[in-house]
C-alpha cells in the first residue's frame, strides 16, 4: 500500500527506489536480532575487490562497524557482512539481470574472507592464547526483494519457471527472491 501511494506522489524513479529501500530497511530493523545492523554502501575485500553500490547490507554491528560512514552510505569489509538485499520497485527481466550481475560481483568479492580469531595452545603444560588466521570461501547471502513484478509470468508457476531460467543462464546464485 505504501508503495502504491508513493508511486503516485513521487514521479522520479530514483526517489521511489530510495523510499522502497527504506521500507524494507524498517521491516528488517524490526525483525532481525539486535546484533545485526542495516546499512547501504559498498563492500570490499582484503585484496582490493569492490562490490557495486548495495541497496541493503546486513552486517555484524556487535564486533565490527563499517570503516567509513558518510551521508548515509558506508564502506564495509566483506568479513563483517552476513547478507545483502537488492531492492526493486518493479522486478522485470532487465532489473533481475542487473540484480544478478551485482550479486555475482559481490560473490566474487566475498570468496576470500579473512579472519583472525583467538585460539588456545597448550605448550609444556601451559595454556596460552594465540591468534589464528582463517580464510573462508563462503560469500555473504544475497536476496532480491521487489514490490511487484512485470513480464515474469502471471502465476507463481510461470514466475518460478522464468526466474529459474534467468538464474540458470549464467549459473547465478541467489538465496531468495521475494515479490
Amino acid at each position: 500500500q505504501s508503495q502504491r501511494e508513493l508511486a503516485q506522489l513521487m514521479p522520479h524513479h530514483g526517489e521511489r527506489g530510495r523510499i522502497a529501500e527504506e521500507i524494507i530497511k524498517n521491516v528488517l530493523t524490526r525483525t532481525l536480532p539486535k546484533r545485526f545492523s542495516i546499512g547501504t554502501g559498498v563492500i570490499f575485500s582484503a585484496d582490493g575487490q569492490v562490490s557495486s553500490q548495495t541497496d541493503i547490507v546486513i552486517y555484524d554491528n556487535f564486533h565490527n562497524t563499517p570503516l567509513l560512514s558518510e551521508f548515509g552510505s558506508c564502506v564495509f569489509p566483506v568479513e563483517t557482512v552476513y547478507a545483502t538485499v537488492e531492492v526493486k520497485s518493479v522486478l522485470d527481466k532487465r532489473e533481475l539481470r542487473n540484480s544478478m550481475d551485482a550479486i555475482m560481483r559481490l560473490r566474487s568479492v566475498g570468496k576470500k574472507r579473512h579472519y583472525v580469531t583467538q585460539g588456545i595452545l597448550v605448550e609444556d603444560g601451559r595454556v596460552k592464547t594465540v591468534s589464528l588466521k582463517q580464510t573462508f570461501s563462503l560469500p555473504p547471502r544475497n536476496y532480491i526483494v521487489a514490490f511487484s513484478q512485470k513480464g515474469l509470468g502471471p502465476t507463481y508457476e510461470n514466475f518460478s519457471s522464468k526466474l529459474r531460467t534467468c538464474l540458470d543462464e549464467d549459473d547465478s546464485h541467489v538465496h531468495g527472491v521475494c515479490v
